[in-house]
């Protein structure tokens, strides 16, 4: 369960700026819009978070933050000694592209109830720090500190402590995972390499509780697809009924796995008209292609395959959707989706919101957190303020991330409205057009007329 996630000195982003699935005092009375987490640091979360803004205001580079993060975790200690590291700082202003970036995620555990805080600090040479906070769901619990680790240029040397009670591995095994841990490697990843108990609960939450969609569509369709083949019946049931719920009946969904043909590079030649994904062979998951078509029924009844790369843009996202949308739900957990609406009708983006804000249909408290242009999912009171943020650019161009719940929006009878006319901010400042950009007015070169 995501609590907040900040980032700093990050692509468009300079100063620090976060995001937080807190629910305030009004948002957490619904039981539609927040639910308890059982841990009183953070006692009620949001289920969904919206972020608009304009093209260019910072919304992608926000979901490329978490990506990192999480991909930085998670194999930062398989990289090679002197490698660089793979991110961009905010290029408008001298001091900051000199400077390390700095990201942070706050989450809670859904199966044990703990909190944990964890950051880092890095450029494209080093971690320059480090640092790992927990407090248990046990109430009265104290969040304490796992340990830090910052690097001193003078001395151009690590300081790496650690809270021993809390760290119960033994010293020589705690010094292991400083001196395995190489300068552009966090020693999170490198000590749960080690096989470090102490942290593979905090490695877990980042690894399993939450997913990335930074592209809907057909590069997600393959995990949506496999699910299908494998989980057959239960699957395809429940994707025909979200599909109908939108107003594409189906009669039935084939996929069929194919094994893949590779150039003399070992790369994947896979058909225009198949979908990359994976398929389980002995317990193992093997990269394969899947071809998949939605038989709809003719005007006589009959079943009538159609490839998936043959129905509409919007189909074929809401199918890419559909598997990391039931998986989030099944589990849980957080997802993250850049630019949520595209391709899709108005109406099936709010279907797709409703059913993260519907505790029948999300039983399991999944969160929803993604971007977007469109405000149709602002009527009707769909979200609470505390659910919509809006990015807009500061007087440096660097991204400015605010939450609506610091606006008084009670003065406006309708926010959606309001919103496109700029009263908050966070949309596209459309300026007249230059006159050298309109074309001349054409002149007849065939002759005299008449």
């Amino acid at each position: 369960m995501l609590v907040s996630f900040s980032v700093q000195n990050y692509r468009s982003f300079a100063e620090r700026q976060q995001i937080s699935l807190v629910a305030g005092t009004s948002s957490r009375k619904h039981e539609r819009l927040a639910f308890e987490t059982g841990n009183s640091h953070a006692s009620h979360l949001l289920r969904t978070a919206c972020l608009f803004g304009p093209n260019g205001s910072g919304k992608s580079s926000l979901i490329k933050a978490m990506q990192f993060y999480k991909l930085f975790v998670l194999t930062s200690a398989k990289m090679q000694t002197g490698e660089h590291i793979s991110l961009t700082s905010f290029l408008l202003d001298q001091e900051w592209r000199q400077s390390p970036s700095e990201f942070e995620a706050e989450f809670i555990d859904p199966a044990t109830g703990a909190f944990f805080q964890y950051g880092f600090v890095v450029d494209q040479e080093r971690v320059w720090q480090e640092w790992l906070f927990r407090r248990t769901a046990k109430k009265g619990s104290k969040m304490l500190e796992l340990f830090q680790r910052l690097y001193d240029p003078e001395r151009q040397a690590y300081t790496v402590t650690f809270n021993h009670n809390q760290v119960k591995e033994k010293k020589s095994r705690k010094q292991d995972w400083i001196e395995a841990t190489t300068d552009n490697a966090l020693l999170l990843s490198t000590a749960v390499q080690l096989n470090a108990n102490s942290f593979q609960e905090v490695f877990e939450s980042i690894y399993d509780s939450w997913d990335i969609l930074d592209s809907p569509g057909r590069l997600f369709s393959g995990y949506t697809a496999q699910q299908c083949h494998e989980n057959e019946e239960r699957w395809k049931q429940r994707i025909q009924h979200l599909m109908s719920r939108v107003d594409i009946p189906l009669h039935d969904i084939e996929s069929v796995p194919k094994d893949l043909d590779f150039d003399d590079d070992g790369h994947a030649r896979p058909d225009p008209n198949e979908i990359l994904g994976f398929k389980k062979e002995k317990e193992k998951f093997e990269l394969c292609a899947f071809d998949v078509s939605f038989l709809h029924s003719d005007s006589d009844g009959k079943p009538i395959p159609l490839k998936l790369q043959e129905e509409s843009d919007g189909t074929q996202v809401l199918f890419g959707l559909a598997g990391p949308i039931l998986y989030t739900l099944d589990r849980g957990t957080s997802l993250v989706v850049d630019e949520l609406g595209n391709s899709l009708h108005p109406h099936a983006l709010r279907f797709i919101v409703e059913l993260f804000l519907n505790p029948k249909t999300n039983p399991n408290n999944a969160q929803l957190i993604f971007t977007s242009h469109e405000t149709y999912v602002l009527a009707d009171n769909l979200l609470h303020q505390d659910q919509i943020w809006l990015l807009d650019k500061g007087e440096q161009k660097q991204t400015v991330l605010v939450p609506l719940s610091d606006f008084n929006v009670r003065q406006y009878a309708a926010f959606q409205k309001a919103y496109l006319a700029g009263r908050f901010g966070g949309v596209p400042r459309i300026g007249d057009l230059p006159e050298n950009f309109i074309p001349s007015r054409s002149t007849s070169t065939s002759g005299d007329e008449g």
